[in-house]
């Protein structure tokens, strides 16, 4: 009987983890949700002690992980590593030695923080150095999440595997594992791996073909946007096909004209209005194209650390299914997509009238704090910054002595 009890209690506890991990591949309810969920039910089946549900989140090695995520996240806004990627990347260098150097640094902060954090803050850079070399942004993009894996592995808070570890062999033996204690074999291990990422491995990674040409510029370079034209010494009898003259310095292209919230095909003979707003593609921010053409820029956010970044919408993300208004409701205001990416193109429609889908691009603009907070919450990955904030010099100096303290 006990035995059969014990049995029931396994196949439970089976049941729970087989249908959290269909959750987790489904992408279609946040990952902290399924957690919880997973952990609620099992004290609903018995298998856990309501008593000690919630007896985890008090351990320390959770207690760690936690702050490491919010001291490298106080880092990050800081923008000093940001700063620091860029000063110390030689410019003119091979893409093997820059992605080299960049995945060293990725590796030391992932000795020190959480490896998407650390992958976070050296994201733009690689997708930069990739757009420099005519390169596809996985080129740079995996071999620096694996360099982020491998620094993980030096230090006992580089990775909650480590902290977990630790923690078990301190109930164990009754003594846990030292700062440095794995960094012996994890430092000769994480050299050997980037040596061989940055010579082989990068060249492994698949290359996508655009327009026929496998040195065409990423994708994720593409802006989508609506532009103003009152102000814009627009005249009289002026046509779109005289507008595009004027754009096509700026390699800007017209693939439609809004007018009265409803997009009309772009035909060369079309009469421009001044309240009308042109549907352009280029390869420039919102804010370049303005400045090359004349036209009236879009208004920047007033914020000290005002940035502009770009994100890709993930499955489950409420901004799924609304339109780009929405990022606005969402962040209070703060923050507004400036410009979309290549479906947006395709679609030919205002943006404020395309539905956010999983996969879709999108510019925002705003504080960079505002922005950190929505990506986390809406479920976005940013994939790069266009328009950094100057890095706050006191604020990373305050915060990284206090990490300094705290390792």
């Amino acid at each position: 009987m006990s035995g059969a009890w014990v049995m029931s209690d396994a196949w439970l506890s089976a049941g729970v983890l087989l249908l959290a991990l269909a959750l987790f591949a489904s992408e279609r309810v946040r990952h902290d949700l399924v957690a919880i969920a997973a952990l609620l039910a099992c004290v609903v089946l018995g298998l856990v002690n309501p008593a000690d549900a919630f007896s985890g989140f008090g351990d320390p090695a959770v207690v760690t992980v936690a702050a490491v995520l919010i001291i490298g996240r106080a880092i990050e806004l800081t923008g000093a590593v940001t700063a620091l990627t860029e000063r110390i990347m030689p410019g003119r260098a091979p893409f093997s030695v820059q992605l080299a150097i960049l995945m060293l640094v990725g590796a030391a902060l992932s000795a020190f923080m959480n490896n998407i954090a650390a992958l976070a803050i050296t994201m733009p850079a690689a997708i930069a150095i990739c757009r420099r070399h005519r390169l596809s942004a996985g080129a740079a993009l995996m071999p620096l999440a694996f360099a982020t894996i491998l620094g993980g592995m030096t230090t006992l808070i580089g990775t909650p595997a480590n902290l977990i570890l630790s923690s078990f062999r301190h109930d164990a033996l009754g003594a846990p594992l030292g700062f440095f204690a794995m960094a012996p074999a994890g430092v000769a291990v994480t050299l050997v791996g980037l040596l061989y990422l940055a010579l082989i491995g990068w060249r492994l990674t698949p290359r996508r073909r655009q327009s026929g040409r496998a040195d065409a510029a990423p994708e994720t370079s593409l802006f989508v946007f609506e532009q103003r034209l009152d102000g814009g010494g627009l005249t009289d009898g002026t046509t779109l096909a005289q507008m595009q003259d004027r754009l096509q310095p700026a390699h800007a292209q017209c693939v439609a004209v809004i007018r009265d919230g409803k997009a009309l095909v772009a035909l060369p003979d079309v009469i421009l209005r001044a309240t009308d707003r042109l549907l352009l593609t280029a390869r420039e921010d919102p804010w370049a194209i303005a400045k090359l053409t004349g036209l009236p820029p879009a208004p920047r956010a007033k914020a000290p650390d005002a940035a502009t970044a770009r994100v890709v919408v993930a499955h489950g993300s409420p901004l799924v299914g609304h339109p780009h208004d929405m990022v606005e409701v969402l962040s209070d205001g703060e923050v507004r997509v400036v410009a979309a990416g290549p479906r947006a193109a395709e679609r030919r429609q205002p943006l404020r009238m395309l539905e956010i889908q999983p996969g879709d691009q999108l510019v925002l603009h705003g504080p960079a704090m505002a922005i950190g907070r929505l990506v986390r919450y809406a479920r976005l990955l940013e994939v790069g910054r266009h328009d950094v904030a100057p890095a706050a010099s006191g604020r990373a100096v305050a915060a990284g002595l206090i990490y300094l303290a705290a390792v």
